[in-house]
């Protein structure tokens, strides 16, 4: 079974150069030059600077997301993986 996705309760707030330790869908708010908007952050390691706004950007969590390999309805059986040349041997 999947285990269900954390979503924000809009009370914890992320600063550029913090870690990032929830994949997921952010809001991202910019210090007074653009609207909110939301974005999935993935692979970064730390929240990003904003080229315009820096470090006063700010990142909420709207919803955590799942990696889809991960999930046991798309894991390759062995021989579907092996023909594909995607399971890993010694």
């Amino acid at each position: 079974m999947v285990p269900p996705a954390i979503t924000g309760t809009g009370s914890e707030i992320f600063r550029a150069g913090e870690a990032v330790q929830i994949k997921g869908l952010y809001r991202v708010i910019h210090y007074a030059h653009r609207l909110p908007h939301e974005t999935a952050i993935l692979a970064l390691k730390k929240f990003p600077h904003c080229n315009q706004c820096g470090d006063r950007v700010r990142f909420e969590l709207v919803r955590s997301v799942g990696e889809l390999l991960k999930d046991y309805n798309f894991q390759p059986d062995d021989t579907e993986a092996a023909e594909n040349g995607d399971l890993l041997t010694d």
